[in-house]
């Protein structure tokens, strides 16, 4: 439709949320939503703006030495089973089974220029892509 599909970062739950398994914190919060928004109207990619740089092989706020990603397939990302992730499995777990969207793109939205680098298609944070 030529449009550019945006929504807040706390959508509905009632749209696509199912019970947690084990306390209150749902399984599905905001990056599923968005995630599942954007397989839905068939968009090639779900970009997810945050407050972080994007993924790191841990927190780099607790771990300075932890290692930034820039760019990881997602069945590789799952492998890695870091125990602090800016994005939350369940949609990773959607990512690698998505039938349209080929890429997520975490965006540090705290970043003048980010969200305008990623909307032309330059990679500011972290790419996340699904081999079809």
């Amino acid at each position: 439709m030529g449009v550019i599909p945006v929504m807040p970062a706390m959508p509905p739950y009632g749209l696509w949320e199912e019970p947690a398994e084990q306390g209150r914190i749902p399984p599905h919060r905001t990056d599923v939503g968005a995630f599942l928004t954007a397989e839905v109207v068939g968009a090639l990619r779900c970009v997810l703006v945050k407050d972080e740089k994007g993924l790191s092989t841990a927190d780099p706020k607790k771990d300075p030495a932890a290692d930034f990603i820039p760019e990881i397939e997602v069945r590789d990302l799952l492998a890695l089973d870091l125990p602090d992730l800016a994005v939350e499995r369940a949609m990773l777990r959607a990512l690698a089974n998505a039938r349209s969207v080929r890429e997520v793109l975490l965006v540090n939205g705290r970043e003048d220029g980010n969200l305008k680098q990623a909307l032309a298609g330059v990679n500011p944070g972290t790419r996340i892509y699904h081999k079809a």
